[in-house]
């Protein structure tokens, strides 16, 4: 990979090194002293993967564009990486960065229906088996869409609902997303920028040329020769570090617990409840993050709300409502 790195004109590769460290596993190494802010590495545009550069490839674009409506970034970028892998000739230089790819993930979609279990009453519990049942209506639904349309590119036995959840696995813990000055958001994959570890510890650091289109590292912190160099995935709690990279931090500044608020039409006072929680800009169903310890949530609303709901309580229950 990187060879073909080097003829696609990265910069920084030649201070760099893959390597496998004691607790974080594979990741990348400096051979070279970086102060904070300077560059580390530059990946150009031309191999980075895109929905743009799906849609431009020659086989797999007008599958893609046959769709109506067309998949999610999620999905486009998952069928690009399984369409590379599946070929037996061509794309060499993409198909040497998917050998690089894990083999297996550790999210926590890959838990067995036992290991869930452990995290019944969380979030991450109720988000996980969500997710599940996502990927089989979403995989059913590719099959239906373009899979089975095309199966010369698409061949089956190599696009099975468990290459799928690699795949999406593969954008969700590898992905970067930056907004545009448009406006709009894009979704990409940097090639050996993908093998860079996070820490809380480094700033935030990966940055998207816009104007060139390049994928570029700077030092989130001062490094020395043989350090680990780390990225900052942003200010995530320790449920969606498990949830899409497969990992917790046993002393994460952000993490939060999860509070998730639900109801339902037949719930008792269910009008009342949603005028409440519109008003204090809330949904019917939402999850609120408090950091840990966990502390109370300040939320302004019009107390106008409470008026009939009050008014069908009782009145010796009415004694022990206190509200500010």
């Amino acid at each position: 990979m990187e060879s073909w790195l080097k003829e696609s004109e990265a910069v920084g590769l030649d201070d760099l090194e893959l390597a496998s460290f004691q607790v974080t596993g594979r990741g990348v190494r400096s051979l070279q002293y970086y102060k904070e802010g300077e560059r580390v590495l530059t990946v150009p545009y031309g191999i980075l993967w895109t929905v743009e550069h799906a849609y431009a490839d020659p086989l797999l674009g007008p599958a893609l564009r046959s769709v109506q409506p067309p998949l999610t970034v999620e999905d486009t970028l998952a069928t690009y990486i399984l369409f590379v892998r599946s070929r037996k000739s061509g794309y060499n230089g993409l198909r040497s960065h998917v050998t690089a790819f894990p083999t297996s993930y550790s999210s926590s979609v890959y838990f067995t229906e036992n290991e869930l279990e452990v995290c019944a009453g969380t979030s991450l519990y109720t988000i996980t088996k969500q997710l599940k049942r996502q990927i089989e209506e979403d995989y059913a639904g590719l099959v239906a869409r373009i899979f089975g349309q095309y199966q010369d590119l698409f061949p089956l036995g190599e696009f099975t609902i468990e290459d799928y959840k690699w795949a999406l696995s593969t954008v969700w813990s590898r992905g970067m997303d930056f907004v545009l000055p448009d406006g709009n958001p894009i979704r990409l994959l940097a090639p050996f920028a993908d093998m860079l570890n996070h820490s809380s510890e480094a700033k935030q650091c990966h940055v998207y040329d816009a104007s060139s289109g390049n994928l570029s590292v700077l030092a989130g912190k001062d490094y020395k020769a043989g350090d680990q160099v780390f990225i900052n995935y942003g200010p995530l709690p320790n449920n969606r570090l498990l949830r899409l990279y497969g990992f917790v931090l046993s002393s994460n500044p952000n993490d939060s617990y999860d509070i998730v608020l639900s109801t339902h039409p037949t719930a008792p006072f269910w009008e009342q409840k949603q005028k409440l929680w519109i008003s204090a800009g809330l949904d019917s169903t939402c999850t609120i993050s408090s950091l840990s310890p966990i502390r109370y949530r300040k939320m302004s609303f019009d107390t106008s709300v409470f008026s009939d709901w009050t008014n069908r309580i009782s009145p010796s229950c009415k004694s022990t409502l206190r509200m500010e």
